[in-house]
């Protein structure tokens, strides 16, 4: 299952067009793909970025997903996130933002997040 997202890039937040829940212990069984503008700030385009979704699962773990496809769907920069294992390891709440990060050389130059969002693990 594919659920559709959409990142607005002044306001940062997310919104769902279905309830967003996830099954405790899902591995590659749902992705949420997210939509976003390309241009999210001055001379900023969300395409040339590196992007991950940092997440805390319901017992609080931290952890990373990075983004390795992504692709441009006229203005807007399209993406998935496989939901797995650590994310889904309990049931409760799981947090999750996105972040795009641009790095000259060695050098972060720029990052971008979006708000907190809560995902509910049954």
């Amino acid at each position: 299952m594919i659920l559709e997202a959409t990142i607005d890039p002044v306001t940062r937040g997310i919104s769902f067009k279905d309830e967003l829940l996830a099954g405790e212990t899902d591995v590659d069984v749902m992705a949420i793909r997210f939509t976003c503008p390309n241009d999210i700030g001055i001379d900023t385009d969300l395409y040339d970025m590196n992007i991950k979704v940092r997440y805390a699962n319901a017992r609080k773990e931290l952890s990373t997903y990075y983004v390795i496809e992504k692709t441009q769907s006229g203005d807007n920069v399209v993406f998935e996130w496989k939901l797995n294992e650590p994310a889904s390891r309990y049931d409760g709440t799981l947090y999750f933002n996105v972040t795009a990060e641009y790095y000259s050389g060695s050098t972060l130059t720029k990052r971008w997040n979006t708000q907190m969002y809560p995902i509910e693990i049954f």
